[in-house]
């Protein structure tokens, strides 16, 4: 059985009181009532006037600054908040319909997956500096309809992990070189409906939130097939996931049972369908919840809320 381990972050006023315009954050955030380690406190950043609908956001490598996608006055584009100001840091041609974003693992360099982009519009993934710039395809990323980001690093450089779509239409995971190169298929076909949110641990083991007609899927593959860890979540589209920082466990958002949404923990050491979830903290009145990511080096987690007020909120979670 669920249960909550915190009251609500702040109420809907409390939290419309307290978060404030990307360009302009204010010191003051709203906190967890839990117990000692057990919730997070939150800022909740409302997009600018000219920013809109989020769809996902990761936070720097040691969780200082924030950096999101999401429509802003000429298009789709990338973001940054860092010290109380954002920015935008993509230039020259909008985005088409961008899912994803990940950071290298040195931080200077983010990956942003678009569904619609490359020459053919079959999608493509593209790195831009993480001080603004132009944006250029990561070679041999293109065709494979990207969605979730996860960058993880290895002795021959950093490897992006991808969910996806292969040439024949199947739902796959693919990895490639940040560097670029040939992309190649980790898994694909059974088990996968529509992938979007993904994870890797340092073993190798690969962790997405699958979408479904009857609600999101936690999905293991390891060993060469693909497990349902839980299913029947409502964790929005593209639903997110991430990894906490010492890999025992994941994150998640689902609906709670007043009709809102909360992040919850599960617990990785009780194997398929034997976990319970906890909720580590309320969401309140979320509309839309979308990616989450953690910091690659600290417990910080960045979340989307895409439809929030129709402009969107991006939340910024830490121990």
């Amino acid at each position: 059985m669920k249960r909550r381990l915190s009251d609500p972050i702040c109420s809907p006023a409390a939290l419309r009181a307290a978060a404030v315009l990307a360009v302009a954050v204010s010191a003051a955030a709203c906190t967890s009532q839990a117990s000692p380690g057990t919730g997070m406190p939150a800022n909740a950043f409302k997009a600018a006037p000219s920013v809109a609908a989020p769809l996902d956001a990761i936070p720097s490598p040691d969780g200082s600054a924030l950096y999101f996608i999401a429509e802003g006055d000429k298009g789709a584009a990338v973001y940054s908040l860092s010290k109380g100001a954002m920015r935008q840091l993509s230039v020259g041609s909008a985005l088409a319909a961008p899912l994803g974003i990940a950071t290298a693992t040195d931080g200077k360099t983010l990956f942003v997956s678009d569904l619609a982009g490359g020459d053919d519009d079959l999608g493509a993934i593209y790195a831009l500096d993480n001080t603004g710039g132009a944006m250029n395809l990561v070679a041999g990323s293109a065709g494979s309809a990207p969605r979730g980001l996860a960058v993880v690093h290895a002795a021959s450089g950093d490897q992006i992990y991808f969910t996806g779509a292969d040439s024949d239409g199947a739902p796959a995971v693919f990895k490639i070189s940040a560097a670029g190169g040939a992309a190649s298929v980790v898994y694909k076909g059974a088990g996968l409906f529509d992938p979007t949110g993904i994870t890797v641990d340092h073993s190798g083991t690969i962790y997405v939130m699958d979408a479904t007609q009857d609600g999101s899927r936690l999905v293991r593959i390891s060993g060469g097939a693909a497990t349902e860890l839980v299913g029947g979540l409502q964790s929005g589209y593209p639903a997110g996931i991430a990894l906490a920082q010492n890999e025992q466990a994941l994150i998640f958002a689902d609906a709670d049972a007043t009709g809102g949404y909360e992040l919850r923990r599960m617990p990785l050491s009780a194997g398929p369908n034997g976990a319970t979830a906890l909720a580590i903290a309320s969401l309140g009145q979320v509309d839309d919840p979308a990616g989450i990511h953690r910091a690659a080096a600290a417990d910080v987690y960045a979340f989307v809320d895409s439809g929030a007020g129709a402009a969107g909120n991006v939340w910024l979670l830490s121990k």
